[in-house]
């Protein structure tokens, strides 16, 4: 894939992308409880993927000597690749792999009960902040009687309950998993993703990443590898989106060469399997 225009197709995507999740504005959409949130990690997903394209342009520091130093900064974009592919396994767990609308609505009370729990324990600074989380005890007893009353979770070993109402939406289930729910090989995905963590963290591996591309010809190498995988993630994701939001089919529609893409990449990586 090295004469593909990577950067080309991320940007003709991102345009597609935001005009058609723009055509909804106004209009009277149906929809299941939670969308909003779903509509937010399109976004975060869509702020994570323009970073990275500005990052794979050459960054330039000016030194005080008038001299400069030009470099890709391939580290932070594995690091941004790999927030936007777990937003987008999120998403896909909660909105499109579920088997029918209560299960979705389901899982997207547990995500949400994870998110109060999350931050019950940051500490509040001033008086609105201290408000708020007084307010948030009362919304996460409010959420744990709404989940306790689902048949969902009632189905549940008391292990899975348990699980659940201390916050673990995804039920132990590992990205791998999650990623083999959105139709990714989970071997392969599971090599990649550890991957991309390891630029995440200061152990050796990291470091030693960093020292094998000193130069910016290698940076944009590492940099072309981690934007097929948000080629990847943002087809994905604006096939998925089109389909939870099906009032934004015939838009989708119009964007003929938009939707070849998405459709290829889409293939490319559910087409990636980890080689013995």
């Amino acid at each position: 894939m090295k004469d593909i225009d990577h950067i080309k197709h991320l940007k003709d995507l991102m345009t597609c992308y935001i005009n058609v999740g723009n055509y909804a504005k106004g209009k009277k959409i149906k929809g299941q409880e939670g969308l909003k949130f779903a509509e937010v990690l399109a976004k975060k997903v869509f702020s994570h993927i323009s970073s990275v394209k500005i990052l794979f342009e050459t960054n330039r520091v000016n030194l005080n000597d008038g001299t400069y130093l030009d470099f890709i900064d391939h580290s932070s974009i594995a690091v941004l690749t790999r927030a936007s592919l777990e937003a987008y396994l999120t998403f896909n767990h909660i909105f499109i792999t579920p088997e029918n609308q209560k299960q979705s609505i389901f899982r997207y009370h547990c995500w949400d009960l994870a998110g109060f729990i999350e931050r019950k324990d940051f500490q509040a600074l001033n008086k609105d902040s201290k408000k708020r989380k007084e307010k948030e005890k009362e919304m996460i007893i409010d959420k744990i009687e709404l989940i306790k009353s689902l048949n969902e979770f009632n189905q549940l070993p008391k292990k899975n309950q348990a699980q659940i109402l201390k916050g673990n939406w995804k039920l132990s289930l590992s990205w791998a998993e999650l990623a083999q729910g959105a139709n990714f090989d989970k071997e392969y995905f599971k090599d990649i993703y550890s991957y991309l963590c390891s630029y995440a963290h200061s152990g050796r591996l990291s470091v030693l990443q960093i020292m094998q591309s000193d130069n910016k010809e290698d940076q944009k190498e590492f940099g072309s590898l981690f934007s097929v995988y948000c080629l990847i993630v943002i087809s994905k994701f604006l096939i998925d989106y089109v389909k939870l939001v099906p009032e934004l089919n015939n838009k989708f529609e119009s964007y003929k060469h938009e939707k070849f893409l998405a459709t290829v990449w889409k293939n490319i990586g559910e087409g990636l399997i980890k080689e013995n």
